[in-house]
């Protein structure tokens, strides 16, 4: 694993700055947000948020904390343009909240959903691809 790598390393005498993404190993140092960190604090929120709640209602609120949650990245050249981006962000990301806590709450596991949301953004990067080079490849 990552930790057993920068343990090894150190124990060599090298010396392993971690950047962004903390590990379960405490390095020599340590560099900038804590992801893991972040998303269980995030995540730990939002349970007890929908918590003694029935499990519709837990999706629903699920659905409108995630779409929220991936409008606070979105901006724009202007105020104006900022604001309909966000609008269309999250309008568009309220089906897929709801497809995740759907698919959370029938498999009873997150690795559907996480892989739901990387085949999203897969597909979001491809069509961004797309647009990009003008279509479609041809033939």
């Amino acid at each position: 694993t990552y930790a057993k790598l920068a343990q090894r390393a150190e124990n060599e005498g090298i010396y392993v700055i971690q950047i962004n993404m903390g590990s379960s190993y405490r390095s020599s140092a340590f560099v900038g947000a804590n992801w893991i960190e972040i998303g269980e604090r995030d995540t730990e929120a939002v349970v007890n948020f929908c918590k003694g709640k029935s499990n519709k209602i837990a999706i629903v609120q699920g659905a409108l904390f995630f779409a929220i949650v991936h409008v606070l990245q979105v901006g724009g050249t202007s105020p104006t343009q900022a604001l309909a981006l966000a609008a269309v962000a999250f309008v568009t990301r309220v089906p897929v909240g709801l497809a995740l806590g759907w698919l959370f709450l029938s498999r009873r596991s997150i690795w559907a959903p996480i892989g739901l949301h990387a085949a999203f953004n897969g597909l979001l990067l491809v069509l961004a691809e797309a647009s990009l080079r003008g279509g479609p490849p041809a033939g």
